[in-house]
């Protein structure tokens, strides 16, 4: 997967915002798709549990976007 090279830059800084820790571009990567797979994993589940209704059925599934 790949992630957009600003938004890893964006990452990076919002983290040494946050925790006063620098991070490197790899763990900035590795974060980044681990925040992805916890959106999809979340946003999955819903519609799982979500009772289909005639309106869901012809629903277009979700689109992420990472932007940090």
């Amino acid at each position: 997967m790949e992630i957009p090279q600003d938004q890893i830059e964006k990452l990076r800084v919002m983290y040494q915002k946050s925790f006063s820790v620098v991070i490197s571009e790899r763990e900035a990567y590795e974060i980044g798709l681990r925040l992805i797979r916890l959106v999809r994993v979340v946003y999955g589940s819903q519609e799982r549990d979500e009772p289909e209704t005639s309106s869901s059925r012809g629903r277009q599934p979700h689109t992420i976007s990472c932007s940090f």
